[in-house]
C-alpha cells in the first residue's frame, strides 16, 4: 500500500522545484533583458557623447577661423521679419589653414576615439569647401556651383558664382539687399531689371549698393520674383565686373567676372514662420557608429542666432 504521506511530501517537494526552476527562468529572462537595455543605454550614451566632444570641437575651429571655409554669418531674428547675411570674397580666398586645421582635427579624433565596437567616420570634404549652406526651417540653399572639386580656391581666371536657391520658398522672401565691393573703378550699369515683364506683379526687393574705386551706385527697386531679372555693373572700359540675376524658378546669382574681385554681402529678409533659424552645413559631417548594437548617429553642424 502506497504511504500517502511520503507521496505527498515527494510530490510538495517535487512541486516546490517546478515553481523554483520555472520562477528562476523567468527572472534569469528578465534580468537578461534588463542586461541588454543598460547596456544599450550605455551605449547610447558613449555614442552621443563621443559625438558631443567631435561637434564641440569642430565648432571651436570654425569660431578660430571667425567664418565657414569662407563665408561669414550673421542671423537677425525679429518678430515680424528675419535677416540672414552672408559674406565674403569672390573669387575665394584660399582656405588651406582652414583645410589643414580640419584635417589635423579629423586624424587626431579619428586615431583616439575609434574602439573595436565604435567607429568614428568624419566627412569634412563639404565643410572646408563651406558648400552648400541650408537657411532653415525656410530650406533656403546658398552655395557655389562654380566651385572646382577638391578646394575651396577658384581656378585662374574662372567665373565664379553665388547662388541662393529658395527650394519653393520664394515666397518668404520680401527682399535682398546686395553690397559689392569691387577692386576696379565702375561705370554704367544695364541689365534687364527695368523690363516690363520684370515690372509686372513686382513685389521682391532689390537693393543694390556697388562700391568702385571712383564711385558708389545704389538703386532699390522691385522686381518679378519668378522672371528673368538682370543687373550687371561694368568697369570705365566697357567690360562687365558682375551680373546680378533672378530667374524663373527665383534663384537669385551673383557671377563675377574673370580678373576682378568682389567683397560680397548678401541680406535675405525674411517673413518669420514658426521655429528658430539656423544654418546647416553640408550634411553628415560628423558620423559615430556603435558596431555590435548597430547604434549610429550622424549629422551635420548648426549655427543659431543669438
Amino acid at each position: 500500500m502506497v504511504d500517502m504521506k511520503a507521496f505527498s511530501s515527494t510530490l510538495s517537494v517535487l512541486l516546490f522545484f517546478i515553481v523554483i526552476f520555472s520562477l528562476s527562468s523567468v527572472l534569469s529572462s528578465k534580468a537578461i533583458d534588463s542586461l541588454d537595455i543598460v547596456i544599450r543605454n550605455s551605449i547610447l550614451d558613449k555614442v552621443y557623447h563621443a559625438y558631443i566632444s567631435i561637434e564641440y570641437g569642430v565648432e571651436r575651429i570654425l569660431e578660430e577661423e571667425s567664418s565657414y571655409g569662407g563665408v561669414k554669418i550673421n542671423i537677425q531674428e525679429g518678430s515680424a521679419f528675419n535677416y540672414v547675411i552672408l559674406n565674403e570674397t569672390i573669387p575665394t580666398e584660399d582656405s588651406s589653414g582652414f583645410k589643414i586645421d580640419m584635417d589635423r582635427f579629423k586624424n587626431f579624433t579619428q586615431s583616439k576615439l575609434n574602439e573595436t565596437t565604435l567607429a568614428i567616420d568624419l566627412n569634412f570634404t563639404e565643410l572646408e569647401k563651406c558648400l552648400p549652406l541650408t537657411i532653415s526651417p525656410y530650406n533656403i540653399s546658398y552655395t557655389h556651383p562654380d566651385r572646382p572639386a577638391g578646394g575651396a580656391k577658384c581656378l585662374p581666371n574662372q567665373q565664379e558664382e553665388i547662388q541662393i536657391i529658395p527650394n519653393g520658398s520664394w515666397i518668404y522672401i520680401n527682399g535682398y539687399t546686395i553690397v559689392m565691393k569691387v577692386n576696379s573703378s565702375i561705370g554704367e550699369a544695364g541689365g534687364s531689371r527695368n523690363s516690363a515683364n520684370c515690372r509686372k506683379d513686382a513685389t521682391l526687393i532689390w537693393n543694390i549698393t556697388i562700391i568702385g574705386n571712383n564711385t558708389v551706385y545704389n538703386e532699390v527697386d522691385k522686381i518679378k520674383p519668378t522672371e528673368n531679372c538682370v543687373f550687371n555693373i561694368k568697369d570705365l572700359l566697357d567690360n562687365k565686373i558682375l551680373d546680378i540675376r533672378n530667374d524663373a524658378t527665383s534663384v537669385l546669382s551673383v557671377l563675377v567676372q574673370p580678373g576682378f574681385k568682389v567683397d560680397s554681402s548678401i541680406a535675405l529678409n525674411l517673413t518669420d514662420i514658426p521655429g528658430k533659424i539656423w544654418i546647416g552645413l553640408p550634411p553628415q559631417a560628423i558620423k559615430v557608429k556603435e558596431t555590435l548594437y548597430q547604434i549610429e548617429k550622424n549629422d551635420t553642424i548648426y549655427i543659431y542666432g543669438e
